[in-house]
């Protein structure tokens, strides 16, 4: 009979042993980078809670001479912290925050955007339109300054909080530059940002008065999302 042999740990734990196994003989690097694969593992596994615990130690083997590598830490955790405790928790926005420091130390534009644009999304689910603002410019201009590719992005985020503020021109004209800007591969993994995009311009065009533009807007959000195969992106295009 043959013999299955299975493996004692799982490779989130053994990602983990690694780790403490690297502190332990001073190797701290190689300790943050053990952790920050535990952290990965446990993603994959939904363990959001568990992923933040193995980011943060991640986070405390990181030298100061590393502050790039330090600020994707801290912005993957906000991301964990935002599904474990929600938007409103103080300490997502203070990951979101020390992200946006630490890019802005390492002088990476495309980092800085990536913080702000978690910020803007925090501010927005919160209700806090002001400050959503705030970040909202900012990725504009980034986008005019050093990111043009980032353009759909800047956009999309800028022009929903336009449409909050009550701004329905500004935002209309925000949100139809966005539509036919090209992609911006990653910055949003399991969202197509042209979607949530479409869907806000046909809520914008219906508070104009232009049922016909709104129409023909939502139902290529709808066609996308239907393409696309993502249920989070269907279920919200078919609720706009």
């Amino acid at each position: 009979m043959k013999r299955v042999l299975r493996w004692p740990y799982s490779f989130c734990a053994l990602a983990a042993r690694l780790a403490l196994h690297f502190e332990h003989a001073g190797e701290p690097a190689k300790a943050s980078e053990h952790f920050e694969r535990a952290a990965r593992h446990a993603e994959r596994r939904f363990a959001y809670r568990e992923g933040a615990a193995y980011l943060r130690a991640a986070l405390g083997h990181v030298g100061a001479d590393a502050p790039a590598r330090a600020a994707g830490l801290q912005l993957r955790l906000g991301a964990l912290l935002a599904l474990v405790g929600g938007f409103s928790a103080p300490a997502t926005e203070e990951a979101f925050h020390r992200a946006r420091t630490l890019w802005s130390a390492a002088n990476r534009p495309d980092g800085l955007f990536m913080a702000e644009m978690a910020l803007c999304r925090l501010h927005l689910a919160r209700a806090e339109v002001g400050a959503a603002r705030v970040h909202s410019e900012r990725l504009l201009a980034l986008r005019e300054s050093a990111l043009p590719g980032f353009a759909v992005h800047a956009c999309c985020w800028a022009g929903i909080t336009a449409s909050s503020l009550g701004e329905l021109r500004r935002a209309r004209a925000l949100l139809e530059e966005g539509r036919v800007a090209p992609a911006a591969p990653g910055l949003i993994i399991h969202q197509d940002v042209h979607r949530i995009l479409r869907s806000q311009l046909a809520l914008v065009l219906t508070a104009v008065g232009d049922l016909a533009g709104a129409v023909a807007v939502g139902a290529e959000a709808l066609d996308g999302s239907v393409t696309a195969n993502r249920a989070a992106d269907l279920g919200h295009a078919l609720v706009q």
